[in-house]
C-alpha cells in the first residue's frame, strides 16, 4: 500500500476515535445519541493497536535483546 494514502487513512481513523471520546466526555442529555459507528471504531482501532503491541513484543522477547525495560511513567 502506498505509505502516504496508509497514513492519510490512519489519520482519520485516529480522528474518529477521537471523536467517539468526545462524544462520551460530552455527551448530549440522551447517551443513546452516542455515535455506535465511531464507538465501534473507537474498539476496533484499540484492537488493532493491541494486536500490534502483542506482536512486537513477542518478537522483542524472542529476539533476547531485551534489556532494562523502564516503566513510562
Amino acid at each position: 500500500m502506498n505509505p502516504v494514502i496508509h497514513a492519510l487513512e490512519r489519520l482519520d481513523q485516529v480522528a474518529t476515535c477521537q471523536e467517539a471520546v468526545t462524544d462520551l466526555l460530552i455527551p448530549e442529555t440522551d447517551l443513546h445519541v452516542v455515535n455506535r459507528d465511531r464507538l465501534a471504531g473507537l474498539l476496533a482501532f484499540l484492537d488493532v493497536e493491541r494486536q500490534l503491541a502483542r506482536e512486537q513484543l513477542t518478537v522483542a522477547l524472542a529476539s533476547g535483546k531485551v534489556v532494562g525495560i523502564r516503566s513510562a511513567k
